[in-house]
């Protein structure tokens, strides 16, 4: 009687850490799972790349050809991707374009993937070596994050952020801070 019980009692406890086990498995894969999908979250592009490399090619062509006032070379044009919480990536394009600058800056457009135009912007690119000139804030509105403009002023040390999100299907400013650059 005492074997059969010490049975019992071995193959419940067998049971119990193949549980464990097999649950110990279940949430490392999950675990894995994601990081990996925070990790390829992370490195979408949010930096400037070529227009080809990123951009979908039917809105590279649509913005070229809206923007046929310059001869713009589709191999120099710049693209920094932006992911949103689910309502499509965002594109922004440096045409690179001397004939789309001026004394303001040059002209830079903020489009929808699925080819809407949400904000054409005039930003200078001229700023001290560690300024981002655009980048995604950690604000969301509307699903998709604010982008923060870092622009040079007329005094040499101080510089502008200003905010920009979205807000009934177009992204608008919302305020502007001032800062010493450095």
């Amino acid at each position: 009687m005492q074997l059969k019980l010490n049975k019992f009692t071995n193959l419940k406890f067998f049971k119990y850490q193949a549980i464990l086990a097999i649950a110990t498995i279940f949430s490392l894969l999950v675990t894995a799972f994601l990081f990996k999908a925070h990790i390829a979250n992370n490195n979408r592009t949010t930096t400037w790349r070529n227009a080809k490399e990123i951009a979908p090619p039917f809105l590279i062509k649509k913005v070229l050809s809206l923007n046929s006032i310059a001869r713009i070379d589709d191999k120099s044009v710049k693209v920094m991707q932006i992911p949103s919480q689910g309502a499509g990536d965002l594109y922004i394009f440096d045409l690179r374009s001397p004939q789309l600058c001026g004394i303001g800056g040059c002209l830079y457009l903020i489009y929808h993937e699925s080819g809407k135009l949400l904000l054409p912007l005039i930003a200078n690119p001229n700023l001290p070596p560690k300024e981002e000139l655009m980048r995604a804030s950690n604000t969301i509105a509307g699903e998709f994050p604010c982008l923060v403009v870092t622009q040079p002023t007329l005094n040499e040390n101080i510089l502008s952020r200003t905010k920009y999100c979205y807000q009934n299907q177009i992204f608008i400013r919302l305020n502007e801070e001032f800062f010493s650059s450095k």
